[in-house]
């Protein structure tokens, strides 16, 4: 199993290890700083972080990264995404080779409005999958990004109304 991302993925390695998940596996985890955003593309990384942020982010955190994501038969994507990184993910997973995996799930973003779990039971997978949840949250980041949980190779879409 591999984990890549920011501090989303540490925290998702915490709760793999203290909920004791997938003790037989082998795990490993590529950090890229959430001020660098996980994308691979043609597009300049300048484009996509602050100035300030633009040496840090000039660094070459998926060097190795192809021999990991070869040898992984899970991959576990967590960050924090920003709305330039987010529009530009499925290229990232395409040239990183997830696309191309059969296991793996994209984690984002830990506030998604208020969900109401009760309203959900009895529910069928695939009328959750199309269910749209309203975004409360003021920051301009979380109301213009979508999450795409892409579970186990079959990708689906939250949509989330403003």
């Amino acid at each position: 199993m591999l984990i890549v991302g920011d501090s989303f993925s540490q925290d998702l390695v915490n709760i793999i290890h203290e909920g004791r998940l997938f003790e037989r596996a082998r795990i490993r985890v590529r950090y890229i700083p959430a001020r660098c955003q996980v994308y691979k593309g043609d597009d300049p990384i300048t484009e996509l972080v602050e100035l300030n942020s633009a040496a840090l982010c000039s660094r070459d955190y998926y060097e190795g990264l192809d021999i990991l994501l070869a040898e992984a038969d899970t991959i576990l994507v967590a960050a924090s995404w920003r709305e330039k990184s987010a529009e530009r993910l499925p290229v990232t997973l395409e040239r990183l080779g997830i696309a191309a995996k059969e296991n793996y799930i994209i984690f984002g973003r830990k506030s998604l409005g208020y969900i109401n779990r009760a309203a959900y039971v009895g529910w069928m997978l695939d009328e959750k999958a199309t269910y749209s949840n309203p975004i409360n949250d003021s920051s301009s980041t979380a109301r213009s990004i979508r999450c795409w949980p892409i579970h186990l190779g079959r990708p689906f879409l939250l949509r989330f109304r403003r």
